[in-house]
């Protein structure tokens, strides 16, 4: 079982099989949530599957997610790049 905390943008493109110039276009358009720690930028593992898990949900669903505060703050905090 994968026990990292972060990945790099280049491990997250060889997961999702998108070109790395991809992954850092969807990381500054604040599509993949990101930390920068100091000149390294990062993909925290829990954003990345909560990320995953509503993509998945709007796929099984047909439907953007509901628009309650819950599903809210999840999508803000998706769109959320930490610096």
């Amino acid at each position: 079982m994968d026990r990292k905390l972060v990945y790099s943008v280049a491990e997250v493109a060889d997961m999702l099989d998108i070109a790395i110039g991809t992954a850092y276009e969807c990381v500054h358009r604040g599509e993949l949530p990101s930390v920068k720690l100091g000149r390294r930028i990062v993909i925290p593992r829990k954003a990345l599957m909560e990320l995953l898990e509503v993509a998945i949900d709007i796929i099984d669903d047909g439907s953007e997610p509901a628009r309650s505060s819950d599903s809210l703050s999840v999508h803000h905090r998706l769109k959320l790049r930490h610096r």
